[in-house]
């Protein structure tokens, strides 16, 4: 993602003592990008605290984070449900789990 000096993001806190929200972009530097007082690589959307841990990520949007947050929600819910798992369902075969490799971007 490219950012532009005032441009806005939405944050989406891991910390539990910020609270995600809109921001902007305050400085545009040749490796770091400033939101405000906290700063993120460029080529990343990982936001630094003071400590030099991530304590956020940056969006284009408030929207783009929800589905982003979805996404990562519903996988972890199908690695769950597929963990449980004893035996082979029926109807799979070596050909359907080679697609969901590929899907996946998983080796053979």
């Amino acid at each position: 993602m490219e950012y532009t000096v005032g441009q806005k993001v939405w944050f989406e806190s891991t910390a539990r003592y910020i609270n995600s929200r809109e921001m902007s972009v305050t400085r545009v530097g040749r490796k770091w990008v400033e939101i405000g007082v906290h700063k993120i690589e460029k080529g990343s959307n990982r936001l630094i605290g003071f400590d030099g841990n991530t304590i956020g990520t940056l969006h284009v949007s408030k929207e783009e984070a929800e589905a982003a947050k979805k996404l990562e929600s519903e996988f972890s819910r199908l690695k769950g449900e597929v963990s449980t798992l004893w035996s082979t369902p029926n109807g799979v075969t070596l050909e359907k789990i080679a697609q969901v490799r590929e899907i996946l971007g998983l080796k053979e």
